[in-house]
C-alpha cells in the first residue's frame, strides 16, 4: 500500500517556495512500509550571485525547522 500526498507552500516572495512529499510507500528491496518526508526548497525567480550563500542557509534552517516540527 502507498499512500503520497504533496504541498507546494509559499514561503513569500522574497523567501521562495517549498513543496513537501509525504506519505507511506513500501521498501522494495525487504518489503517494509516506511513514511517518507521530501521537501524541496527553491526559487522561481533569479537572485544576484551575491545573495545565493544566505538563500541556501535561509533553505537550510528552514528544512532544519521542518524536521524538529514533525
Amino acid at each position: 500500500m502507498e499512500v503520497k500526498h504533496v504541498a507546494l507552500i509559499n514561503l513569500g516572495d522574497a523567501y521562495g517556495k517549498v513543496r513537501i512529499r509525504h506519505g507511506l510507500l513500501t521498501e522494495a528491496d525487504v518489503g517494509e512500509q516506511a513514511y517518507n518526508i521530501d521537501a524541496d526548497f527553491f526559487m522561481d525567480q533569479r537572485i544576484e550571485p551575491n545573495a545565493v550563500n544566505d538563500k541556501l542557509n535561509y533553505f537550510n534552517i528552514e528544512a532544519a525547522r521542518l524536521l524538529e516540527q514533525a
